[in-house]
């Protein structure tokens, strides 16, 4: 990333290289403070999705949402496989009325389990990081089935201030 393209202040591409779990106040502060408008700048979010994506895998998560970072950003990324990388902006799901239970480890919490009755289907409504070439952001109204569908019900309530121990039922690990 070039300076220009962002506006000739380089703490946001700073606080991205050096964002961990360790720093992730310090980098929601900086960001938080420049008040950036994400829209106008896809190479700056692009940048900070292939961060949350190492963060992500560096914690073997298939999924982050920018809540754990610490960063106020309607953002969250979905990994399927090793390649297939997911980047959804700002989204709210509407889910089946076919429901799952499904078993999901709350990373925040000690690790702790809970047993959350989620869709099978969704559909994501907003907006996705289009990340081959040219990166921008489009509208999209998408279906999700399975794991994916699973992961983005869990990624948008916390978007949404709803955690596992609020929607979910405590399990003993062994």
């Amino acid at each position: 990333m070039v300076e220009s393209e962002m506006h000739g202040d380089s703490k946001p591409l700073q606080v991205i290289k050096n964002l961990t779990v360790c720093n992730r106040l310090q980098a929601q502060n900086c960001l938080q403070s420049i008040k950036l408008k994400w829209e106008d700048n896809p190479y700056l979010l692009l940048s900070l999705v292939r961060k949350m994506a190492q963060l992500a895998t560096s914690n073997n998560l298939e999924s982050i949402h920018a809540v754990f970072c610490n960063l106020n950003l309607p953002l969250f990324i979905l990994l399927d496989g090793f390649f297939d990388l997911k980047a959804y902006f700002d989204c709210s799901y509407v889910a089946s009325d076919e429901e799952m239970n499904s078993l999901e480890r709350c990373f925040y919490n000690n690790n702790k389990q809970y047993l959350v009755k989620r869709g099978i289907t969704i559909h994501v409504i907003g907006q996705r990081l289009i990340t081959d070439g040219q990166p921008c952001l489009v509208e999209v109204e998408e279906k999700l089935e399975g794991k994916l569908a699973i992961l983005a019900q869990q990624e948008i309530d916390h978007q949404n201030g709803i955690f596992l121990p609020a929607s979910g039922l405590e399990v003993e690990t062994f």
